[in-house]
């Protein structure tokens, strides 16, 4: 329970647009299961204005928002195709599909050279949102 006074920091990450690797990954899913919301959830919540309406609707304050940005090395292109398969709901959406998300990883750590340069670095961008208990 968020006392008076307390402080509610959260982010999400911010649109695919913004994020070139997730558009990737998207595209993969969708050429896979034919239906274009699978992966969308993690980057589903990217306006500032329905999360500001969605605060106070549940009683918060001072809303703040800022869009932070980071490159972000990517030693090992598999273990980061892994991750945005494997790492979220997306994998959870593909077995329900009857695909296998591990089958999906090396095609897209292969599509994902092309997107990340080499070195291989994720342009990364979240929203960090704070608000306030009254």
């Amino acid at each position: 329970m968020l006392g008076s006074g307390g402080r509610f920091l959260f982010t999400t990450w911010d649109g695919r647009e913004t994020n070139p690797y997730a558009q990737v990954a998207a595209d993969l899913v969708v050429e896979a299961t034919g239906e274009t919301g699978v992966f969308g959830l993690a980057y589903g919540m990217t306006s500032l204005d329905e999360v500001r309406v969605l605060a106070q609707e549940a009683g918060f304050t001072g809303f703040r928002a800022e869009v932070v940005r980071l490159a972000a090395p990517v030693p090992d292109l598999g273990l980061f195709a892994a991750g945005l398969l494997l790492g979220n709901p997306t994998a959870t959406l593909l077995h329900e599909r009857g695909l296998e998300p591990e089958t999906l990883v090396p095609e897209l750590a292969r599509r994902l050279r092309g997107t990340l340069g080499k070195p291989a670095t994720a342009r990364l961008q979240m929203l960090v949102y704070e608000a306030v208990r009254p």
